[in-house]
């Protein structure tokens, strides 16, 4: 009988109420806490990566001795294939974390890839304080943060319970240095218990983590090794795989063909709205949203929380601005208002020469502000 790949498994039942699928152990014994990463049973992790049901990537975790005595080499890597808005993305992140035996972070180099476009970000603990330098295509940013005590680098987060007396019922909150963020963020970490599975080949620990506003849920084992994660509500899964169950969806004829992120983000209304290109005024409320620290506002979207009997919630204001009395005005727009949605950032490389020759393309030597934007618009909506 042909065995039935355990991320189909895990995508069949989390899509159903996760909550019946796990149950409490009735044989909960804590672990004895780990004190020295030389003792922990295992050196590597392979994972697979499943979004809104598809997969779309792998992440690999290998844990290596240094070559300074008493510290260890963390090396992390995981690859992303989307499709989004009719362009095929890659996205390659690499991290080496330089830890202590008891998981403090000494120093850290990562490096994200997406197509041809490259951040590097590098660290180091010095005396109290965390030095970072993120550089990217014409762009450069160094960076120094006060540490008020131990901080934790973030290819071993899920360990950190394991070494500090990993108890059920307790919070753990600790510091960690985001490269996704760029800054120093504050990690909470909730043991719930120890929970039994059909999906899991083993009790383990479910460990409920927050960090920049976003919630995973972990499973644990007592030697610290992650059986699975689940965050977004289900919609995005890591499992436990072989290296070669990992990497092999990238053979698949089907990788990429499904705009993912684009039916992620649609919003199905009850009601069908009649001609929504002509809308000039939407007011909205969504409920479900674990933190709004991520909405974005401007002077055409404003958003408010408004409570109702579902809890906290988020109304959002959008309408289109009135150009009736637009008067011409050529670019580049000498608005200070606007310059800060145009500079590149580490994470948004405005200033790319892919991006520049992209949007040159797209204008075609039109030079009025209006009709640039409205040229760049439809580029992205055709």
């Amino acid at each position: 009988m042909k065995r039935i790949p355990f991320l189909l498994l895990v995508i069949f039942f989390l899509n159903g109420c996760a909550g019946l699928y796990f149950k409490e152990s009735e044989v909960y014994a804590p672990p004895p806490r780990v004190e020295d990463i030389s003792r922990l049973d295992f050196r590597e992790q392979w994972f697979g990566v499943i979004f809104n049901g598809d997969k779309i990537g792998f992440s690999h975790l290998k844990i290596e001795d240094a070559a300074s005595p008493n510290l260890f080499r963390v090396e992390s890597e995981g690859t992303v294939y989307l499709n989004f808005m009719g362009f095929k993305k890659e996205i390659i992140m690499k991290s080496t974390e330089w830890v202590n035996p008891d998981l403090t972070l000494v120093q850290f180099e990562s490096k994200r890839i997406m197509d041809r476009e490259k951040i590097l970000a590098r660290g180091w603990v010095e005396v109290g304080r965390l030095q970072v330098k993120v550089s990217g295509e014409g762009y450069e940013e160094e960076k120094a943060y006060e540490l008020s005590g131990p901080l934790y680098g973030m290819g071993l987060i899920n360990l950190i319970p394991h070494f500090q007396g990993l108890e059920a019922g307790r919070t753990y909150r600790n510091w960690v240095y985001d490269v996704q963020s760029q800054g120093l963020e504050e990690l909470t970490q909730k043991v719930v218990g120890l929970e039994e599975s059909k999906l899991l080949d083993e009790p383990a620990f479910r460990i409920e983590t927050t960090l920049t506003g976003l919630s995973t849920t972990s499973w644990v084992n007592t030697r610290g090794e992650t059986l699975l994660e689940t965050a977004i509500n289900g919609v995005l899964i890591t499992a436990r795989e072989n290296e070669t169950m990992a990497k092999e969806f990238i053979y698949q004829g089907s990788l990429g063909k499904k705009d993912l992120l684009l039916d992620f983000s649609l919003i199905k209304t009850e009601v069908k709205i009649p001609c929504p290109r002509q809308i000039r005024k939407l007011d909205i409320i969504l409920t479900g949203l674990d933190n709004g620290v991520f909405l974005n506002e401007d002077e055409r979207q404003k958003i408010k929380v408004v409570s109702l009997d579902t809890g906290k919630n988020y109304q959002f204001l959008v309408e289109v601005p009135d150009l009736s009395g637009y008067k011409s005005e050529p670019i580049p727009v000498r608005d200070d208002r606007y310059k800060k949605y145009l500079l590149p950032t580490g994470s948004i490389q405005s200033n790319h020469p892919d991006i520049v020759k992209l949007s040159t393309d797209i204008i075609a030597g039109e030079t009025d502000a209006l009709k640039v934007v409205e040229r760049l618009t439809s580029w992205v909506d055709r």
